[in-house]
């Protein structure tokens, strides 16, 4: 995908956020899409370790090894699980890019729970798809610079 479609996405999705289709405050209607989404779809959810392996010792294992690198560099989980993918992102935005925790928390977690969430997405014109997608081409492109 070119640049021009990246920014287009983007600017598509700032747009909704800032002037809603049904014309009802901004951001409210995100908000409202974002529930319905992450909130009360349960095919759909922004739990990296959930995406993988669902409720498993695996999980388990994996919520763990997170939690004691988000306390090592200082990132806040707030009320969230480790999983979380806005927490990885900025756990993510932390670490030294050629560093081997970069790496592998690229490789082996956040992009492979971005394309299950993506492949789970049942509304394909849900703005969110197409964040998740722009967040997935992005890691995957950063990931070809580290």
């Amino acid at each position: 995908m070119g640049m021009k479609m990246h920014a287009e996405q983007l600017e598509n999705f700032a747009c909704r956020l800032e002037y809603p289709l049904d014309g009802s405050e901004p951001g409210i209607a995100m908000q409202e899409v974002y529930t319905s989404t992450f909130d009360l779809n349960p095919a759909c959810h922004l739990y990296a370790g959930f995406a993988l392996f669902g409720e498993s010792y695996k999980r388990g294992a994996l919520l763990v090894e997170l939690k004691q690198m988000l306390i090592r560099e200082g990132v806040g989980m707030g009320a969230e699980l480790p999983d979380f993918i806005p927490t990885l992102l900025r756990l993510l935005a932390r670490l030294p890019q050629d560093e081997e925790d970069a790496r592998e928390l690229k490789e082996y977690c956040l992009n492979p729970a971005i394309a299950k969430i993506l492949e789970d997405f049942q509304n394909h014109e849900n703005p969110y798809y197409g964040i998740l997608g722009e967040l997935r081409d992005f890691l995957q492109h950063k990931e070809g610079l580290t």
